[in-house]
């Protein structure tokens, strides 16, 4: 017995073209398996009359005295075209070849660019660092810093109590003052 998926796998094709094949020879889509037998007579049939004859499903369906689900919409029998142009260019056995060989070779590539990129990363980000210092941005994130520091020293003097402040610094200031929004939160900027 043959499920579905096996077809899909063994043709090379989608669910959906596989279901649609098996409507077209005539083949009950509900069935979970198929036998050999309706594989054989019926199914490598329509898939021979679809890629080697350049038949559409209608004509399948009419070589076994089937008559297709209606579809009238010519959108829908233009998808149906496309989808079709693509079923068979992907039931090419040289075709399937080279798309998986391609696909292959193209992620082994990509996988040795990125190890050699992580390799580099430290350095990179140490150039970086290195580029923003040399800037004076730190310097002058840290002047802010530290004006910011003493000028909330002088409006609350020391007795002796510690503020404890989060790892990463001050992540709001709570403006209770404030006019227009009372107790509202801002981003503390340096």
């Amino acid at each position: 017995m043959i499920t579905k998926k096996e077809l899909a796998n063994r043709f090379n094709i989608s669910l959906n073209t596989v279901r649609k094949t098996l409507e077209a020879c005539g083949l009950d889509t509900s069935k979970a398996e198929y036998t050999e037998e309706e594989i054989r007579d019926r199914f490598e049939v329509a898939r021979k009359m679809l890629t080697e004859e350049q038949k559409n499903y209608a004509e399948v369906a009419a070589h076994f005295g089937v008559a297709m689900s209606d579809d009238s919409n010519a959108p829908q029998e233009r998808e149906k075209q496309v989808k079709y142009q693509a079923d068979v260019h992907a039931a090419d056995p040289l075709q399937a070849a080279i798309r998986n060989n391609v696909q292959g070779y193209v992620q082994e590539v990509t996988d040795e660019a990125m190890q050699d990129v992580v390799a580099h990363l430290p350095q990179m980000i140490y150039e970086s660092a290195q580029k923003v210092v040399k800037s004076g941005a730190i310097d002058d994130v840290f002047q802010k810093m530290l004006e910011h520091r003493r000028a909330f020293s002088r409006d609350f003097p020391h007795d002796g109590t510690t503020i404890d402040v989060p790892a990463g610094g001050l992540p709001f200031v709570v403006d209770d003052d404030d006019e227009e929004g009372e107790g509202e939160e801002r981003q503390w900027e340096p």
